[in-house]
């Protein structure tokens, strides 16, 4: 059996071209892939970069917040035992509405990274909410001691407050838990 030698050479040629145009494919689709992977890593380091940013500053804001509470519940306890005196010292009182003016004054803003803002801003204006909440309070608090109401009412609006203060205190703990294991 005798093969054509032109049928060898298009054989040859067809084998060679289809190796090349295999080979230009295979190129094609790494190049695909490369450019792929790097558009897909970039939104990723961003978002991790303005994840880590919100953390931080959701660190900052709960430890304003912790110190404020801090502060809250050791105004109600002065202004408990205060009140609770059979004699009122009026240096005492003022010392304790020096205090509630001092600790009302600070506020920090929690700054939300734009690519962000859609899954996490309403968490975060819930958390901020609460602690203008906590500040109203404060403020509620100094007016009462002010206005000598609680001659009259025997402390009992003493126990409002600290229970405002527990409602507040534990939808702040919650959101907060909530978001913070939302941006792990």
């Amino acid at each position: 059996m005798k093969v054509n030698p032109i049928f060898i050479k298009t054989l040859a040629i067809l084998c060679l071209m289809s190796l090349v145009a295999c080979k230009q494919d295979k190129n094609k689709q790494e190049t695909k892939k490369v450019i792929e992977t790097e558009s897909v890593k970039k939104p990723a380091a961003d978002n991790q970069k303005a994840i880590s940013e919100l953390n931080q500053e959701l660190e900052d804001f709960d430890q304003q917040y912790s110190t404020f509470l801090k502060g809250f519940y050791q105004s109600i306890n002065e202004v408990n035992a205060f009140t609770k005196e059979a004699v009122k010292d009026d240096d005492v009182k003022k010392r304790i509405l020096k205090d509630l003016s001092q600790q009302t004054k600070s506020d920090q803003h929690i700054n939300v990274p734009k690519n962000l803002k859609s899954e996490y801003q309403s968490s975060v204006d819930t958390l901020a909410g609460i602690y203008s909440e906590f500040r109203s309070l404060k403020e509620e608090l100094k007016d009462y001691v002010e206005s000598e109401v609680w001659r009259e009412n025997k402390r009992s609006q003493i126990y409002e407050f600290g229970e405002k203060a527990a409602v507040l205190s534990r939808k702040y703990e919650h959101t907060y838990n909530r978001l913070n294991a939302k941006l792990q």
